[in-house]
């Protein structure tokens, strides 16, 4: 189980968050040393894609990750999700399919 904190800038607050998952490491080397901050990176990564796909900013979740026989890491489930809309940028009808 990962508690994932979005990366507030404490002296702008309401800017646009930057999910720099790149600076957290290589995959790779994050699988053999230190699996705690993968399933970080990954919630990083969630976090990243969502920013730009949706115009929404994930400030705070609780995820689950699953480790399989096969010592494969997989993301499960994410609950007590706290987002917020980017503000100044809109999400177009035509480019998020409603479901």
């Amino acid at each position: 189980m990962v508690n994932f904190y979005a990366p507030i800038d404490p002296s702008h607050p309401d800017a646009e968050i930057m999910y720099d998952f790149k600076a957290i490491g290589e995959d790779v080397e994050l699988l053999m040393k230190d699996e705690y901050k993968y399933c970080l990176k990954q919630c990083y990564k969630m976090s990243y894609f969502i920013s730009k796909l949706y115009a929404i900013e994930v400030l705070k979740m609780t995820c689950e990750f699953l480790k399989d026989d096969n010592e494969s890491i997989w993301f499960s489930y994410a609950y007590n999700i706290i987002s917020r809309n980017i503000s100044g940028r809109e999400v177009g009808k035509n480019k998020v399919k409603q479901l």
